[in-house]
């Protein structure tokens, strides 16, 4: 199981407001493309954000590196009838922090580390819908016999 799956897995169990309603990054690309963003209510999607890697190191035959891998948690919040999305605010606000109850400090199976918040910033609004984007890390341990 990848760590988006676990991630997916987590948030169904943890928000059950979002089970059946939780995507992957290509699912939100062919929504936005499609111009069909998820109707009625709130969905997630969540999207690998890549890794940062820290200084190598390496013995006799090994080559050792601590990686922090990153990924996101998109939010999609539909804010119909608010023709600015303030009524949205609220709702934002109650699903970041249940996201960030339900990955933060959580370490998956098999995982190096826990997960650690890093930060949540809105990405905008777009015919009814408001876009959040809350980021996390978690640690791993590259090791590579050359």
């Amino acid at each position: 199981m990848t760590m988006v799956d676990e991630v997916m897995a987590r948030l169904a169990e943890k928000i059950p407001s979002l089970a059946g309603r939780i995507g992957r990054a290509g699912e939100l690309e062919a929504l936005i493309k499609a111009g069909s963003l998820p109707q009625g209510g709130t969905a997630a999607f969540v999207v690998p954000l890549g890794f940062r890697a820290g200084a190598p190191t390496a013995a006799t035959g090994l080559h050792s590196q601590e990686l922090v891998r990153r990924l996101a948690v998109i939010l999609v919040v539909e804010f119909a009838g608010d023709a600015i999305g303030e009524a949205s605010i609220p709702e934002v606000d109650q699903l970041e922090d249940l996201v960030l109850r339900a990955v933060a400090g959580w370490k998956a199976p098999g995982a190096w580390g826990p997960f650690a918040a890093e930060r949540g910033a809105l990405l905008g609004l777009h015919a009814g819908t408001a876009f959040y984007q809350v980021d996390f890390s978690i640690p791993q341990l590259l090791r590579v016999t050359p």
